[in-house]
């Protein structure tokens, strides 16, 4: 049976989550910003019974299987799949939760060293036993919204355009009242999630740009045939309040 090894990057933090099994037991880890060092883990399976005291030392080069006494009821997965797993991150990328069957089984909160589990009944070296209210508080609402995988290469969820258009929809019903009209509008995937967007405002036409990349939003002035920058702001999840209160301050300078 194969090996597992999945991984994703965070757009926001830049840090990775990676699902390891090495063919006895598995565990999610949450890597330093921009590489693949981990800073945290948390156990998520045993392939194979959990293990008695003695034979800890047996498993030196790598992460032990979870013993008997610190294993719940759900410690043992014997014939995973990678189509079963998926991951969901919290809003500022420092968290990450793994899901199997869309069902949480392990987290990493705020990268701490430590994580949580389904399959930990006591807290030691496998990390905490799970606590569903802190699951709530740091992934609200996020039931089913994991990401997929396809093999071993993980599938982006639609969560990062999902949000986008949600904004847009904020931000067209709130310009109204300026009152301004949206004129165009583009979002790109590929480009870490960059949009852009023109709009009308007392016969001028402005422009607001979003850099996914670098974390940076613009306004910008159309003159003639080329836009003038009013005004960045490096922010890394803009929301439609943001982007209102950017555009507020933007339009009122002279």
């Amino acid at each position: 049976m194969k090996n597992l090894f999945i991984s994703d990057q965070n757009q926001v933090s830049k840090r990775w989550c990676i699902l390891e099994d090495d063919g006895k037991s598995a565990w999610l880890y949450i890597t330093e910003p921009e590489n693949e060092k981990p800073v945290g883990d948390a156990f998520v399976y045993n392939r194979i019974d959990p293990i008695p005291k003695s034979r800890v030392k047996d498993y030196s080069e790598g992460p032990p299987p979870i013993r008997e006494s610190h294993a719940s009821d759900q410690a043992q997965i014997k014939n995973p799949n990678d189509s079963q797993f998926s991951f969901i991150w919290s809003n500022n990328g420092e968290s990450v939760a793994l899901l199997s069957d869309l069902n949480p089984v392990a987290m990493i909160i705020d990268s701490k060293k430590h994580g949580y589990s389904k399959g930990v009944a006591l807290d030691g070296p496998w990390g905490h036993p799970w606590d569903q209210n802190l699951y709530d508080r740091i992934f609200p609402g996020q039931a089913g919204r994991g990401k997929s995988f396809d093999r071993h290469r993980v599938m982006q969820s639609q969560d990062y355009p999902t949000e986008y258009f949600q904004l847009m929809v904020n931000v067209t019903s709130a310009l109204a009242g300026f009152p301004a009209q949206i004129l165009q509008q583009s979002y790109t995937y590929e480009s870490f999630g960059s949009w852009w967007f023109s709009f009308g405002f007392k016969g001028q036409e402005f422009r607001v740009v979003f850099d996914g990349k670098d974390g940076n939003l613009f306004l910008q002035k159309k003159v003639a045939s080329d836009w003038n920058e009013i005004q960045s702001r490096q922010t890394r999840e803009p929301n439609g309040a943001d982007v209102l209160n950017f555009i507020g301050e933007g339009i009122k300078r002279p």
